[in-house]
């Protein structure tokens, strides 16, 4: 199904319409995307959502950026890889072990695609970076 995001049971636009607050900006960005670089922003994008339902989406630094009282977390898409920005390295030092397949910065996570990634470990760092957005 071309608008279902891979791993999920139910239509990317179900989820994405639900969000409150979404930013028009963040689907402009993703449109420009390849098919398969969209998809899996896509499927981090909704994963946010659905750990932390009230964050609020933003474009910042050129790329969408999630808040609370805080900015916690940004994904971009580069010309050879995707990151996913942790806006506290001592978070993700802490599920550093958690990646050692994957090309790790100081504060970001590197990966072709979303199949690349510990999709439970991710959510447990998003929730932790939530505690650390509300603070």
């Amino acid at each position: 199904m071309k608008n279902q995001a891979k791993g999920y049971n139910i239509p990317i636009y179900n989820i994405i319409e639900n969000m409150i607050k979404k930013d028009t900006r963040v689907d402009e960005y993703l449109e420009d995307l390849s098919a398969e670089n969209r998809d899996s922003l896509e499927r981090i994008r909704i994963l946010i959502f659905e750990t932390i339902p009230d964050i609020t989406e933003t474009i910042a630094y050129h790329m969408p950026t999630y808040r609370l009282k805080r900015n916690i977390c940004s994904y971009a898409a580069q010309k050879h890889h995707l990151s996913f920005y942790v806006l506290n390295p001592t978070i993700l030092d802490r599920y550093r072990r958690n990646f050692k397949d994957l090309n790790l910065g100081r504060g970001c996570v590197r990966f072709q695609k979303t199949d690349d990634l510990p999709m439970s470990i991710m959510k447990e760092m998003i929730l932790e970076l939530g505690e650390f957005g509300n603070r």
